[in-house]
């Protein structure tokens, strides 16, 4: 039994996080404007999604970063400004900024 202060497990198996693993794993080592269009548009209906159920933003960056990981994409290495990314650091990173640009944007329920 859990305790009552930890949160249940998070299911990744919604159609919007199926369609983020699909792209991921399928990503072009490098994007041109058109995947990273498409990129974003799934990382927003996977938050959405994510806030239908009423998941906190850390959550659903948790949730974020396993359906990443599930798809193969790796980060070496947590960066920061002027440090050389690598090609999965620089993914990740730009996954958890849609991610919190759209769950605290503008006109966002």
């Amino acid at each position: 039994m859990l305790p009552k202060f930890a949160s249940p497990p998070i299911s990744v198996s919604s159609s919007s996080a199926h369609d983020l693993k699909s792209a991921l794993a399928s990503l072009p080592v490098a994007m041109d404007d058109t995947s990273a269009a498409e990129l974003r548009e799934r990382v927003c209906s996977f938050v959405d999604e994510m806030k239908r159920l009423d998941l906190p933003p850390e959550r659903i960056l948790v949730a974020l970063k396993k359906i990443a990981h599930d798809a193969g994409l790796r980060g070496e290495r947590i960066t920061s400004a002027g440090v050389d990314m690598t090609p999965g650091d620089a993914v990740l990173r730009q996954l958890v900024r849609w991610c919190i640009e759209h769950y605290y944007g503008p006109g966002r329920s």
